[in-house]
């Protein structure tokens, strides 16, 4: 895993190097950089695949006029080298980063469809003056892009950018976060800055400064295998055992995120078999209400995994979000940022890669929503407008509660999504504010339509339950859950890897028939009855808890002297992105106990966010 920058135009190699070392916590074990008078490209460097270096990057062809930089891993790359050998290429290294360059020489741009892994990659072509830009289909490393000042530049993270000196914040990326918790692409929290989808490409043609944006992958939910339980269950089996052995290729010491859900207990139940002592992570707390580390603990001694778990205190969570909320470069208001990140502390004492079980609720309709979706339509068709709008009103007086997930918190957000339109119901009910809500607390004015990024995902399948699903995976997931992940791992130089998000086991996930995955309620369905031929029941049977904090109960008290100082009127109308007025409303009603308290949150990772540009 590593990080990467580049520049187009006159005295590049200056400004890449300042943005390359911006990058220094992605990549501590090397640094590169290449350039000519029409571009810089440049490299950190995190070794997992041949620490030699002959695999160091920007890595060039022999004649020098390919260049790349790439941050990722192919893990493909020992089947493609082979078959790359068979057709005449040479190689001279035993890196992924070469059979990315080769597999260019001999497919051009159509490499990507060739490539089994998670992957930013800059392809120089100096013969062609083109740059290539690409994203890994899910998206799970991120690649920021845009121009500035006549340059085209691009970044593993928005953080290089502030060596192109003062930015200002995107209005419709702003709006656009506190609608999602996060900044989906394309866009970002940045003015005149994107980010690439997952499964997106983009070419540079350097003289004439044009740009080609296009899509090398989208899910295909079509056509439906028909098949048994017994049979899907033993597919699954199959795709997935391959997908994490494969995911198990490196030259550094690796491990396992256990959380005691399903997700990771299968991948480590996968794993155990193939590796001689599996090492296993996870983080307990105080608080028992949010505390999982007994289910953790109870897959590792059942799996006889080597277990390091770390119970944290309220009082280390708190001294701890300060750093984690200085550390992100784009606004992110999901909360389990946090104990992902000392996970992922504790695990890099010991490791450099581990694998996790992100990807698995959206193949598989692992979440809540997919539940509320037809209590939604039940309820739209059987209850009469007026009974609604009266039940909303009810529940708006219903005191805010401090427990996970209370009742209060479901009814006030099942009655607001549930009257939405079909193709922005999912983010209406996941999103801390509602477009109109954002038009009232935003400064400047944004008529872009805010759920557009949802809007088009919907447009990806036909089936209802599979467009919910490719809004997931488009928004949320790689938005969202992914860049939670990347962020809180690369802040500690550890690579994450995801084998539910191998395009072999996500087109067999897609090509399942509905009610092998969800049906009355059941989520996850046969992927649960896989992992109960390899976990406790227990572990499987329990409800969904996530991954969280909690936040409501911090908000109102440690952290309300955070909230006023931050969210203050003077300090926010100097910020000039929000109202005032608006603003200590909002707080107003939150010492009230009147407000959602992911409202409050967004706000001050917001503002936080917006005082370090």
């Amino acid at each position: 895993m590593c990080g990467i920058a580049g520049a187009t135009g006159v005295g590049a190699r200056e400004l890449v190097e300042k943005m390359r070392d911006l990058l220094a916590h992605r990549g501590p074990d090397g640094k590169g950089i290449f350039s000519d008078h029409e571009i810089a490209l440049g490299h950190r460097r995190l070794s997992i695949i041949d620490l030699s270096d002959a695999a160091s990057q920007p890595f060039a062809s022999e004649d020098g006029a390919l260049q790349i930089v790439f941050n990722g891993e192919i893990y493909d790359y020992v089947e493609l080298r082979e078959e790359l050998r068979s057709k005449g290429r040479k190689f001279r290294s035993a890196s992924d980063t070469e059979v990315i360059l080769r597999g260019y020489e001999e497919w051009g741009e159509r490499v990507l469809e060739r490539l089994n892994g998670m992957f930013a990659i800059a392809l120089y072509d100096a013969r062609a003056k083109r740059l290539l830009l690409a994203r890994d289909r899910a998206g799970e490393k991120p690649l920021h892009f845009g121009w500035h000042e006549g340059r085209f530049v691009f970044a593993s993270e928005l953080r290089a950018f502030s060596a192109l000196g003062k930015l200002s914040p995107s209005p419709v990326g702003v709006a656009r976060f506190l609608c999602y918790d996060y900044v989906p692409a394309p866009s970002s929290a940045l003015q005149g800055f994107e980010k690439l989808g997952g499964g997106e490409a983009l070419s540079l043609d350097l003289p004439t400064k044009k740009t080609r944006k296009w899509r090398y992958w989208r899910p295909r939910f079509e056509p439906k295998v028909r098949v048994s339980p017994d049979e899907a269950k033993a597919r699954l089996r199959e795709a997935l055992t391959a997908s994490v052995k494969i995911r198990l290729r490196s030259d550094v010491p690796l491990g396992v995120f256990l959380s005691g859900g399903v997700d990771s207990s299968t991948v480590a139940g996968l794993a155990r078999p193939l590796v001689n002592e599996l090492r296993t992570y996870a983080i307990g707390f105080e608080d028992k209400s949010y505390d999982e580390s007994s289910y953790a603990r109870r897959v590792a001694e059942h799996l006889g995994t080597r277990h390091t778990e770390e119970v944290v205190s309220e009082k280390v969570l708190l001294e701890t979000l300060p750093r984690v909320l200085e550390h992100q470069d784009e606004p992110l208001a999901d909360s389990s940022l946090l104990p992902t990140w000392l996970v992922s502390r504790l695990a890099r004492r010991e490791v450099t890669v581990v694998l996790g079980g992100d990807g698995g609720d959206e193949l598989f309709m692992g979440y809540d929503p997919f539940k509320a979706w037809r209590a939604g339509k039940i309820w739209g068709a059987l209850v009469p407008g007026l009974a609604q709008k009266a039940l909303e009103q009810v529940a708006a007086l219903l005191p805010r509660s401090q427990e996970r997930m209370s009742f209060e918190f479901r009814l006030k957000r099942f009655l607001r999504g549930a009257k939405a339109p079909a193709p922005v119901r999912l983010q209406a009910w996941l999103g801390s504010f509602t477009p109109d809500e954002v038009s009232g607390l935003l400064v400047p004015e944004v008529k872009d339509f805010l759920y557009e990024p949802t809007a088009r995902a919907w447009e990806d399948a036909e089936g209802e339950l599979d467009r919910q699903a490719a809004v997931y995976l488009a928004t949320y997931l790689q938005d969202g859950v992914l860049q939670k992940l990347d962020r809180a791992t690369m802040a500690h130089a550890l690579e994450a890897r995801a084998p539910f998000l191998d395009p072999n086991l996500m087109a067999l996930a897609f090509s399942f028939p509905d009610e092998l995955k969800y049906r009355r309620f059941e989520t996850k369905r046969v992927l649960k009855a896989l992992a109960r031929e390899l976990v406790p029941p227990d572990v499987i049977d329990r409800p969904k808890q996530g991954f969280g904090v909690p936040l409501a109960r911090w908000l109102s008290g440690p952290l309300l002297s955070l909230v006023e100082s931050t969210l203050a009127p003077d300090r926010v109308r100097a910020g000039g992105l929000l109202r005032p007025e608006a603003v200590s409303a909002l707080v107003e009603r939150h010492k009230a106990g009147r407000v959602d308290s992911r409202q409050i949150w967004s706000l001050l990772v917001l503002e936080t966010w917006r005082a370090r540009l």
